[in-house]
């Protein structure tokens, strides 16, 4: 596969996956997230958007590197672990923002967390600079997996 071809192929992943989710998070926003009560730690909405941005575009950037410095068999298994993660994040904006099921979202994340531990540990076998790309996914992860425990914690029945 020509470099263009695997560029064209993470750009396309990349970008498909923010607009469902963007489409997803519009749904949700409209629905019931705009009205109920965030945590204190909660960011402005702006600041997803910029986060998220920036986010896509390292890791399109990271996978780009992987997919052209890889082997055969870490191409697959890096190539395995990249859509799986782009999954997950379907998932969770599925999960937490249409659905409002807030649990199931925390549930999700976690596992999205998991796997972006293991396609880093897989992306820095590869390549260094493809690695410390998804720094800013990995600290991302963090605060929002904690923004999402945090919001799941004020729904518990008391």
């Amino acid at each position: 596969m020509s470099k263009n071809i695997k560029l064209l192929y993470v750009m396309v992943c990349v970008l498909l996956t923010g607009y469902i989710c963007s489409l997803s998070v519009m749904n949700g926003l409209s629905e019931w997230y705009n009205e109920a009560p965030k945590p204190a730690i909660t960011p402005p909405s702006s600041v997803f958007s910029a986060a998220w941005s920036l986010i896509y575009a390292l890791l399109a950037i990271s996978t780009y590197i992987v997919l052209v410095k890889a082997n055969e068999w870490m191409l697959i298994k890096a190539n395995f672990l990249f859509i799986s993660q782009l999954i997950f994040q379907i998932l969770w904006c599925l999960a937490f923002f249409t659905a409002g099921e807030i649990q199931l979202g925390l549930i999700v994340f976690i596992l999205l967390d998991v796997i972006v531990f293991f396609m880093a540990k897989t992306y820095r076998r590869i390549s260094k600079a493809a690695y410390y790309f998804l720094f800013p996914y990995f600290i991302w992860l963090a605060f929002a997996t904690v923004l999402n425990a945090l919001f799941w914690y004020q729904y518990l029945p008391s």
